[in-house]
């Protein structure tokens, strides 16, 4: 089954999910708050229902972003997982990092993991705040004689000063792939404060 194939069928579930939370919910429940994600036809982001989530700010870098409710900061970084994991997706996680953009430097060797191989790069999506880049990597064990320890997505976006990674990380690619709607919430959220 193709990646392609792979995105529809998650996008076809979450919206029967979300067009079920509704008929089941008896006019009584809050609808879904409308949010963004990358459509993975046409790389452009359109409006889709999610469930409510948490404003993120990083005041030392101006971003602010949104985080699905039920998902907590871990330790002193800025990386968010599920509280309550569902069995099987342990290890999932959402985080941004940066760096200061200096002449001469690439921002892959800045922001990527070093033990990493790239699987494919693409550009986009589109924002308002920057120009980004999408990449995609197995993130190997080190000394683990070629064993996968992550599978991850990053967005780099070129800000005007500083290069800005958004990415999740799971253990296996099924897992990544069930993450990806997270992060484009994330970025489809995002903006710069001046």
């Amino acid at each position: 089954m193709s990646r392609r194939m792979i995105k529809r069928i998650i996008l076809v579930r979450v919206f029967s999910v979300a067009l079920l939370a509704v008929a089941c919910g008896g006019g009584t429940s809050a609808l879904p708050t409308p949010t963004t994600v990358l459509t993975p036809t046409s790389g452009s982001l359109v409006p889709t229902p999610t469930e409510a989530g948490n404003r993120i700010s990083i005041p030392e870098i101006g971003l602010t972003f949104e985080i699905p409710g039920g998902w907590q900061r871990q330790g002193h970084d800025w990386i968010w997982a599920p509280v309550s994991p569902p069995t099987g997706s342990e290890g999932q996680h959402i985080g941004v990092s940066w760096k200061e953009i200096r002449p001469g430097q690439e921002p892959e060797a800045l922001l990527l993991p070093g033990n990493a191989v790239m699987l494919d790069r693409t550009p986009g999506p589109d924002l308002t705040w920057g120009m980004a880049a999408t990449y995609r990597l197995q993130v190997m064990v080190p000394g683990g004689q070629g064993q996968i320890q992550a599978v991850e997505m990053h967005v780099i976006v070129r800000g005007m000063d500083k290069y800005y990674d958004l990415y999740a990380s799971a253990p296996a690619g099924e897992e990544l792939a069930a993450l990806e709607p997270v992060l484009q919430r994330m970025l489809a959220s995002a903006s710069l404060e001046s």
